[in-house]
């Protein structure tokens, strides 16, 4: 399971929108957080029956806390239910108390069909799921979810994605955009067993899962 949060008193630089932006701390809020020891934050969860996304930002000034995944391909999940259960424990197991969010940003589920990628089977099952997580959320915080398209979010971050260049996947082209904008997290590698990379540290496909919660969470601050 991986566990890879930036704290407070690490050092974390500020999340650069590609346009150069950054939002500034609000005196009251950052007033009230000092007194209170707690801190306002946003979250981003980035939802497929396979793993869950988690990226968590402070809320006045957008720097980056936690990033996180929740693996859900272990044979003994055997459906929604009890993916949604680990999930559950996971969350409670690392959320801090002293984190106190103020928006919850999902992924929003598709909606149609993708020649060759999705069946009516699996976009029904990816939108239960997602329900069901969102119902936990909901639950827990006592937020309604704000659901966030994708291609919207990346848009407002100014990410574009060139859908003619075929020599990398959307994801690859994510990945790599989100790492440029955050060099100092220590993103997940793995020395490759097979392939054209073998013997080469390589990133695994669970930095994807981040990359995509960051980006429904930092682009979801600028589209609600």
């Amino acid at each position: 399971m991986v566990r890879k949060s930036i704290k407070r008193n690490e050092q974390r630089s500020d999340i650069s929108l590609l346009d150069g932006s950054n939002s500034i701390p609000n005196k009251e809020d950052v007033s009230n957080t000092r007194e209170t020891g707690k801190i306002k934050v946003q979250a981003g969860f980035d939802i497929s029956t396979s793993a869950i996304g988690i990226c968590i930002l402070e809320e006045s000034t957008g720097k980056l806390i936690h990033l996180d995944n929740v693996k859900m391909t272990s044979t003994k999940l055997t459906d929604e239910y009890d993916k949604s259960d680990l999930f559950e424990k996971e969350l409670l197991s690392w959320w801090k108390d002293e984190w106190v969010p103020s928006k919850i940003y999902i992924e929003k589920a598709a909606m149609m069909f993708t020649p060759g990628m999705s069946s009516a089977q699996t976009i029904m099952t990816l939108g239960r799921f997602n329900g069901i997580i969102s119902n936990i959320l909901y639950k827990k915080f006592g937020i309604k979810p704000t659901m966030i398209g994708v291609t919207s979010a990346r848009s407002k971050l100014g990410i574009k994605i060139d859908r003619k260049d075929k020599s990398k996947t959307t994801k690859d082209k994510v990945f790599e955009i989100v790492k440029t904008m955050h060099p100092e997290f220590p993103w997940i590698t793995h020395i490759a067993k097979n392939g054209k990379f073998k013997d080469q540290l390589v990133y695994d496909k669970e930095n994807y899962d981040m990359c995509d919660a960051f980006v429904i969470v930092a682009g979801g601050r600028l589209l609600a």
